[in-house]
């Protein structure tokens, strides 16, 4: 008993260090679920720059058969990542495509999920290291981390309401992994937990 709360001590204290350390940031955005959730019926998102004055990206989903979700680009309306599979529902089964600068192409991965204590994480192949997402159950913020790379925050998100509205300020801290994955991955998280998807 005695070495499974000393094992929970050390483990938040880890995640508090995570979001502890101080970061330069790059860029920010804000990101706003369009509509409320439903079922059967996926709320799609609009990504704003800082001012909340200028549309950048717009994220589209549906929910039939299976999940899908495609991130446009303003104004020329460019699809810049696509994701199919199973997110708000069981079993969890995520197959992505998102377009890398850095390579001039097209990248395909997969996400898979994983629950770690009190923690919800989804977690993705990346160039032989583990991108993890994690939302901490009743937190209001979400962390974006290479796992095996030192923990290196990648991006921060932190949920706020106005009258009633809610929005994600995003803040980009790294040029490692395209803006749109992490666009994909804050979507699939809103979803599941505005859905309360417990698998």
């Amino acid at each position: 008993m005695k070495s499974n709360l000393f094992g929970l001590l050390l483990l938040l204290i880890s995640i508090g260090f995570i979001e502890s350390k101080t970061e330069k940031l790059l860029r920010s955005y804000v990101f706003q679920p369009d509509t409320p959730i439903r079922q059967n019926r996926l709320s799609n998102f609009t990504i704003f720059d800082s001012t909340e004055t200028k549309i950048l990206y717009r994220v589209r989903c549906s929910t039939r058969d299976f999940d899908t979700m495609v991130v446009i680009r303003y104004p020329n309306r460019d699809v810049f990542a696509y994701a199919e599979g199973v997110w708000v529902e069981t079993p969890f089964n995520v197959t992505f495509s998102v377009y890398n600068k850095k390579d001039i192409g097209w990248t395909d991965g997969i996400v898979k999920k994983k629950r770690v204590y009190f923690n919800y994480a989804l977690i993705v192949p990346w160039k032989r290291k583990e991108l993890i997402m994690r939302k901490r159950t009743l937190s209001r913020k979400t962390v974006f981390y290479y796992e095996s790379n030192g923990n290196q925050i990648l991006a921060r998100s932190a949920v706020k309401s106005w009258f009633g509205k809610e929005r994600h300020t995003l803040s980009i801290f790294d040029d490692t992994v395209p803006d749109a994955l992490t666009f994909v991955l804050l979507a699939m998280l809103h979803q599941r937990t505005e859905l309360e998807v417990n698998d």
